[in-house]
């Protein structure tokens, strides 16, 4: 079996979420990741082998955050990955 191969646009996802939140629970994560389990499962292992998330637990939840690699790690690709978007028009006011 070969080795597991990342996806910028899921990893995108996911950094836009964890943006928006300081926390996720793996339901919320599966869901912006929009893959299937066994493939969403293989993420979340890659993410916490790396150090890139941590689990806690918050009143009996657990919930992942973000290590200081990880937002370093999601603020250059989410640079990446906005200078190499088409250029978007501007809006007209």
């Amino acid at each position: 079996m070969g080795a597991f191969k990342t996806s910028v646009q899921v990893l995108s996802r996911l950094a836009e979420s964890f943006i928006e939140n300081n926390s996720l629970k793996k339901t919320q994560m599966h869901l912006v990741s929009r893959l299937r389990w066994d493939s969403f499962v293989k993420y979340l292992d890659w993410l916490q082998k790396n150090s890139f998330i941590e689990s806690q637990i918050d009143g009996g939840v657990r919930i992942y955050v973000l290590t200081q690699s990880g937002r370093e790690m999601f603020n250059r690709l989410l640079h990446f990955v906005e200078c190499i978007q088409p250029i978007k028009l501007a809006k007209i006011v």
